[in-house]
């Protein structure tokens, strides 16, 4: 359908960012355990990786697939570059379950 279109561009970018909140929700600890930091008590990735892609001049658009992409984004409506990070990220999260023997 030509009404459907993707922006690529929004969607690599939020597909490579929408885990980089993860380096405030995590500290490496001295025996190289990683722990939730103070900031990750209070506040999961899709929070703190949208707030630093809006601090650093990335778009609303591409701060929207970084916010969405987790359970935090459902029932919102996510624009169809999010629903793609959304669904690989949970392929990849299962997968991975999968493989360990997890439930």
């Amino acid at each position: 359908d030509a009404r459907f279109t993707l922006n690529n561009d929004q969607l690599v970018a939020g597909a490579l960012l929408h885990d980089v909140g993860k380096l405030l929700e995590y500290e490496k600890k001295a025996d190289g355990a990683f722990v939730k930091s103070p900031v990750g008590k209070d506040l999961r990735h899709p929070f703190t990786g949208t707030a630093v892609a809006l601090r650093n001049g990335c778009s609303s658009r591409i701060a929207h697939i970084i916010a969405n992409h987790a359970a935090e984004g459902d029932g919102t409506l996510r624009s169809p570059e999010a629903v793609l990070v959304n669904k690989a990220d949970f392929i990849n999260f299962e997968a991975i379950k999968s493989f360990l023997g997890m439930k």
